[in-house]
């Protein structure tokens, strides 16, 4: 039998009441992406993905499945749209923030590695790799951050060479462990 839809647009109305009175949290502001985006309000629905991530950092490896976070797919210009990579983006954007000239900060090693293998041809693969290993080392979440980057961050998902060093970099680490 197929999906009544009838109620659905009274259900999202009492959910976007609803969501103005959850607790501050990364389980909140994910909550709160899910509805945005089926309000059709894309940009409010990364922001609270993006901040669910900069609250919990497993919130990434969550949205990485989360059909919820994916458009309508009867809608072909939504085709390719997914509210994690417009997250990610501002997660990078804020961590740049951050981590601004701090050393002891693993997002600054993930960066530096990921502009390494930027260079393409001319990348000096150990390097990229000393720095990812460093960045894991400052905090075990990037490793799994990098899992999840991998399939939705914009500037490494489409550039299967650069996906397969990934790769082969979280292989060789979690041998390695």
């Amino acid at each position: 039998e197929p999906y009544d839809t009838s109620d659905d647009n009274k259900y999202l109305a009492i959910a976007a009441d609803g969501i103005k009175n959850l607790p501050d949290n990364a389980e909140s502001d994910y909550l709160k992406s899910v509805t945005m985006l089926r309000l059709n309000k894309r940009e409010q629905a990364e922001q609270y993905l993006a901040e669910s991530f900069m609250k919990d950092y497993k919130m990434m490896a969550y949205a990485n499945n989360d059909l919820d976070l994916m458009p309508n797919p009867e809608s072909a210009e939504d085709s390719d749209y997914k509210v994690i990579y417009g997250a990610m983006r501002l997660w990078k954007a804020t961590m740049d923030t951050i981590s601004a000239g701090n050393d002891k900060h693993a997002y600054t090693w993930y960066k530096k590695s990921l502009e390494e293998l930027n260079k393409g041809k001319t990348a000096n693969i150990e390097l990229a790799k000393e720095h990812m290993y460093r960045c894991f080392n400052l905090d075990n979440r990037y490793f799994t951050i990098l899992g999840v980057a991998i399939r939705n961050d914009d500037a490494i998902r489409k550039k299967k060479d650069i996906v397969a060093t990934l790769k082969e970099f979280r292989k060789n680490y979690s041998s390695a462990e």
